[in-house]
């Protein structure tokens, strides 16, 4: 017999009677229900994992850093001071 399970999660192609329009009672309790359940909880372990390898340490030391440019000291000589300014003035020749 082959079942199959509809999208709206009813079981088709079972011979099983039921009942569309169900009958549902509902009734108000005097007191206060208390259920008690007994319930089992087991863990499963998981297995052991293997054993650590040794650490190894190994010292390394780090690159040395580039080796700076070399300093240029350019030296030049000191700009000579400004001469004073040359006035020239016009002199009059009285020629006899």
């Amino acid at each position: 017999m082959l079942l199959v399970i509809a999208p709206n999660g009813r079981f088709d192609n079972l011979n099983i009677q039921t009942d569309h329009e169900p009958l549902h009672v509902v009734k108000p309790s005097d007191q206060n229900v208390h259920y008690k359940q007994q319930v089992n909880v087991r863990f499963l372990a998981p297995p052991p994992g293997p054993e650590p390898a040794p650490i190894i340490i190994k010292e390394r030391q780090a690159p040395a850093p580039p080796q700076p440019p070399p300093v240029i000291v350019r030296q030049r000589p000191p700009t000579p001071p400004t001469p004073p300014p040359l006035i020239i003035r016009m002199i009059s020749f009285i020629v006899c």
